[in-house]
């Protein structure tokens, strides 16, 4: 059997890893419809941190599961294999994502924001 070549061995693993965050990400959003958690004082936070944590976890259980057969090594080294081809990329995928969120979270609130404050200057005006 030939050697893949590189750039599919990529996309597996990428597909790896989005697979596992995203089936993380499903598992905690339907666990928080039922045991929400706040931090500090926001569900959102508490949100972004139980799918950050379970999105982790599935995304290096899957890798795990790719890397053990394929390299035929014991399950202390796959998952330290595992951890290292996952820990950052995971990490840096989802802060960028709840960063992105954050922003347009927060770039809504403030629209919303300003739109009610003109309009209710507005209204006041015409009292």
């Amino acid at each position: 059997m030939s050697q893949k070549p590189f750039w599919q061995s990529v996309v597996a693993g990428a597909l790896h890893c989005g697979s596992g965050c995203t089936l993380g990400d499903i598992i905690a959003e339907s666990l928080l419809l039922f045991f929400p958690v706040v931090l500090f004082g926001s569900t959102l936070y508490g949100t972004w941190l139980v799918d950050f944590i379970l999105a982790f976890i599935m995304g290096i259980i899957f890798q795990y599961y790719a890397i053990k057969p394929m390299k035929k090594i014991s399950s202390q080294d796959a998952l330290k294999a595992a951890l290292k081809a996952d820990a950052l990329s995971l990490m840096a995928w989802q802060v960028s994502m709840y960063g992105g969120m954050a922003i347009a979270t927060l770039s809504s609130l403030n629209i919303i924001y300003q739109q009610l404050h003109f309009y209710s200057g507005s209204l006041c005006s015409l009292l």
